[in-house]
């Protein structure tokens, strides 16, 4: 019995490690798009988060993009892209894959 044990969980250590090495590679290996959306909203939200100097604050900064077939894309991105980007403004969203890269409006 508890050679079964080892095997199923070296079987599943295995599963996980290759999906997350596939979610790597997808991404690294993704084809970099431009396309023309609109920036329909953005939140900042903060919390606290335990460091090795103690309980710090941070805060994740959201665009909220919708393109022309209407799909709705969410990227966290630095406060100075967030700060740039209003609520109604069109532009080209520069992705690669599920990663911003960047927002210039037009």
């Amino acid at each position: 019995m508890e050679q079964l044990y080892h095997i199923v969980t070296a079987g599943f250590g295995f599963l996980l490690a290759a999906v997350v090495l596939y979610s790597g590679l997808r991404r690294l290996f993704a084809k970099t798009t431009e396309e023309a959306v609109s920036v329909i909203d953005k939140y900042a939200t903060g919390y606290r988060q335990a460091t090795p100097r103690g309980m710090e604050t941070r805060t994740d900064y959201v665009l909220c993009f919708q393109n022309e077939r209407k799909r709705v894309m969410k990227f966290r991105v630095n406060r100075w892209q967030y700060g740039a980007a209003r609520k109604g403004q069109r532009g080209i969203l520069k992705k690669r894959g599920p990663s911003f890269i960047s927002f210039t409006p037009q």
